[in-house]
């Protein structure tokens, strides 16, 4: 059973700080694909249901619900596909070269969903997010 509910895509963003091109996208969950070219920018990355998974530009290091692995750019750009179930959340990386994967309480009044970045802009050549339906009927 396919479980990709209602999509969204973006394309050729250049996303500021403050900005938030997901500011109108609200569930509990998803799966979120990701192209990121920081240029300029120290950390870029996502903020979903009030958990915070980052790259970090600067040290080349993925960051995630406290935990931290390395992660260098390829083609001056960082792959994340992000899952997020009821109550977990998988990171992949670079098309699986990294992966975080956590079981973790979620409020279930914290839906929102933010895509940030900080201390310069990030170009986003790609952005799919995708609302999920249960797979139990």
């Amino acid at each position: 059973r396919n479980v990709h509910g209602q999509k969204h895509t973006w394309s050729g963003l250049e996303l500021k700080p403050g900005g938030n091109p997901l500011k109108d996208l609200s569930g509990k969950t998803f799966d979120i694909k990701a192209t990121l070219r920081p240029e300029g920018a120290e950390q870029a990355g996502f903020n979903i249901r009030g958990k915070r998974i980052t790259y970090d530009a600067v040290k080349n290091k993925l960051h995630a619900l406290g935990k931290s692995t390395p992660l260098d750019m390829h083609n001056e750009s960082v792959k994340l596909r992000v899952v997020v179930d009821v109550a977990s959340i998988e990171v992949f990386a670079n098309e699986g070269r990294k992966v975080m994967s956590f079981s973790v309480p979620l409020d279930p009044k914290n839906t929102s969903l933010k895509l940030f970045t900080q201390g310069g802009s990030t170009r986003v050549p790609s952005l799919t997010v995708w609302k999920c339906t249960s797979v139990w009927q």
